[in-house]
């Protein structure tokens, strides 16, 4: 199974959901645009980019979740920061 972060206009995961890799894959190859476009198709009132997110952390760094901030500089996931208090 292929995994896509919602990213909105400031970098904030918003959602993350799940693509069969029938969708994701052609000729043995997983390819993220195919899980977008597949989103974006089935979610037409999606406002914010699609990003796949790995749970094995093949890539991107960190399995994305919701309230977590994307890079697209370094292109990875960064968890949020805990408050002083609770460090």
């Amino acid at each position: 199974m292929a995994h896509f972060a919602e990213i909105n206009d400031t970098g904030t995961v918003t959602r993350v959901v799940v693509v069969h890799n029938n969708i994701t894959t052609d000729l043995g190859v997983e390819e993220e645009q195919r899980g977008i476009d597949f989103l974006k198709e089935l979610l037409p009132e999606t406002e914010g980019t699609w990003v796949q997110t790995s749970v094995n952390h093949n890539f991107r760094q960190l399995f994305a979740g919701v309230g977590w901030t994307y890079d697209e500089n370094n292109d990875v996931f960064v968890e949020p920061a805990l408050p002083e208090n609770e460090t």
